[in-house]
């Protein structure tokens, strides 16, 4: 019998255009004791992550890398939703782009690549 196993999506709150848009320090605030819930991973970045930090006025990198560091500090699994070539773009990102930008999630902490290819769509709509 299989295990259920829970991860808890913080980079939707990030994201959510009605939503809460916490900033990174009400997460870290928030989840002090994130190690000890039994979480199997957090998914801390990825989907539109950057560009909604970029448009709201905040360094993505910095905010980026200080939630990051809180979890990886804990011990807690991480993970980062990507949009296959896409990553967390809009447009196709070449080989060389997704190949760094994975070995840079891996050294800011991140063990988990969750891929959702929902922008394939868009682009074969257009098509």
């Amino acid at each position: 019998m299989s295990l259920i196993r829970f991860q808890d999506v913080l980079r939707d709150a990030i994201q959510s255009l009605l939503g809460t848009n916490p900033s990174t320090q009400e997460i870290i605030d928030a989840y002090p004791t994130a190690h000890l819930t039994g979480t199997t991973s957090i998914q801390t970045g990825g989907g539109t992550f950057f560009d909604l930090f970029a448009k709201k006025g905040r360094d993505a990198w910095d905010e980026a890398e200080k939630l990051f560091s809180h979890f990886k500090k804990l011990g807690v699994k991480q993970s980062v939703l990507i949009r296959g070539d896409f990553l967390f773009a809009y447009e196709p990102q070449s080989y060389s782009v997704v190949r760094a930008m994975i070995f840079e999630y891996a050294k800011m902490g991140v063990n988990v690549l969750q891929n959702f290819h929902g922008m394939i769509l868009a682009l074969l709509s257009v098509l």
